[in-house]
């Protein structure tokens, strides 16, 4: 294995590659654990809706940044959720829809239908 760094004589690559699993396993878990069901049985109104904006907005970067900082896509992602009368309410019917799936996924999918990829 070739070493990208070394402190100390000691390979980071490979001490990284060994520990990386350990570090993500958790989080992939807890993820996947979280899902629509939740967030529908366990969240108040103004909690849901928190979060819910949180999700747009954590979308409508990725899609900026994907998008090579043009802002097209974003602006569409923001008007779907903020302007588009229903899509509070589409939301909630998705997520009661499909209950084993993540909050991101199931929002992803509809923004994907919305405004493309």
């Amino acid at each position: 294995m070739v070493a990208i760094a070394s402190i100390n004589g000691k390979n980071i690559l490979k001490n990284t590659v060994v520990a990386l699993p350990l570090i993500i396993m958790p989080i992939i878990a807890g993820a996947s654990d979280f899902t629509t069901e939740k967030v529908l049985k366990e969240m108040g109104t103004e909690e849901r809706a928190s979060y819910l904006a949180g999700v747009v907005e954590g979308l409508a970067y990725a899609r900026y940044a994907k998008d090579g900082k043009k802002t097209e896509g974003m602006t569409c992602i923001y008007d779907w959720f903020y302007k588009t009368e229903g899509t509070p309410n589409a939301i909630l019917t998705a997520f009661q829809r499909f209950t084993e799936y993540t909050p991101g996924a199931v929002m992803a999918a509809m923004i994907e239908k919305e405004c493309g990829s």
